[in-house]
């Protein structure tokens, strides 16, 4: 379909594979060149892609300055931003994000914007960055409303978003407790939360997230105001089984329950993009 894909990232691993499989087995070598052949056309149509959206891009400056065509501009920029993301141009989205911004109609459109970069700063491994852009979104005047209701930000909904960034960022970088005091104060529902962050987390990661952070950093009465006695937090462990054990089994002093439930999520965990190098570190603490 119209999806873009890393296929440079793709390629290495189709190389690593033949690798480990050897010229021992003809079988696995004419899977992994069918892999490769793959690979090749992924790129082109990547490429090809990508061509049609820097065209696009590229006259958007024709596109007059009201509303409608600025408007206009900044969502052929945003989609080619997208694009570079994912194909693995994690730069190339930042700059393609930051020539968006001069063509944002509303509020809601800057906070989308700084989402984005922040998406693609997570992405990228720098959680600095993340950061900044979180603090900048931060400064929005979140509550100021434009003629029509389209253009308004949803103050719920969008400091929920910027706390769920922040909290992942922090945690990336082994700041627990700021992490569990970040992720403690998303309340908005789930479901409109997934809707523009399913690129970053889940609402179900976010609640196995909150609860690890929160057992590695929180005293017993913070642990229970913020994860066991929080109704919007509850909506988040009705998405993850794991979550839901790890919070109130440990809350209920069911340790044989908790540890099993910890041990659950270690092999996810080790393989997580944000918590993978923390994770045996931060289970071993846990227990």
């Amino acid at each position: 379909g119209g999806c873009l894909c890393d296929a440079g990232a793709l390629q290495g691993i189709a190389r690593r594979l033949r690798e480990l499989a050897g010229e021992s087995d003809p079988a696995a070598e004419t899977e992994l060149l069918e892999d490769l052949e793959w690979v090749a056309a992924a790129q082109a149509r990547t490429q090809a892609r990508l061509a049609e959206l820097e065209a696009e891009a590229g006259r958007v400056d024709g596109w007059g300055g009201g509303a409608d065509g600025r408007d206009a501009a900044w969502r052929a920029l945003v989609a080619l931003g997208r694009a570079h993301l994912e194909a693995g141009g994690l730069q190339a989205a930042l700059h393609t994000y930051g020539r968006a911004q001069e063509f944002c109609i509303s509020i809601r459109r800057q906070h989308e914007l700084y989402l984005l970069r922040v998406q693609a700063s997570l992405a990228g491994g720098n959680y600095l960055q993340a950061l900044n852009y979180v603090h900048k979104a931060e400064s929005l005047p979140l509550e100021e409303r434009g003629p029509d209701s389209a253009t308004a930000a949803d103050p719920e909904l969008a400091v929920s978003q910027l706390r769920a960034v922040a909290g992942v960022a922090q945690m990336a970088a082994g700041k627990f407790k700021k992490a569990a005091l970040c992720f403690s104060e998303v309340t908005a529902d789930p479901e409109a939360l997934e809707a523009s962050l399913a690129d970053v987390a889940l609402p179900g990661d976010l609640a196995v997230y909150s609860a690890l952070c929160a057992l590695d950093s929180l005293d017993r009465p913070d642990f229970a105001r913020l994860l066991v006695e929080s109704v919007p937090f509850q909506a988040f462990l009705d998405r993850s089984p794991e979550a839901t054990s790890l919070v109130h089994d440990f809350h209920f002093s069911r340790y044989p329950a908790f540890l099993a439930a910890l041990e659950a999520v270690r092999g996810p965990l080790l393989g997580d993009y944000y918590l993978g190098e923390h994770a045996e570190a931060l289970l071993k603490k846990i227990r």
